[in-house]
């Protein structure tokens, strides 16, 4: 079971304006839900984070956060 990649083809058949109601260049934070320490590659900018436990990963690009929240693995963090 890996999560890594799993969203690639549908990240390639998506338009690179995809919708995602976070402002532009507004990077966000998001939590990895499950008890574990993972690194993934966004799907967009193919930028690696770093996930550990149940601890929130900073500065998610907006481009990647709309992804990897679909995937169901994510949370954004709530301000």
């Amino acid at each position: 079971m890996g999560c890594c990649g799993q969203n690639r083809e549908f990240a390639k058949n998506e338009s690179s304006q995809a919708p995602f109601n976070l402002q532009s260049g507004a990077e966000t934070s998001l939590r990895f839900v499950q008890r574990r320490s993972i690194v993934v590659r966004g799907p967009i900018t193919g930028r690696p984070y770093q996930f550990h436990e149940s601890n929130y990963t900073p500065d998610i690009d907006p481009r990647d956060v709309t992804f990897l929240l679909k995937s169901g693995f994510f949370e954004k963090a709530t301000n």
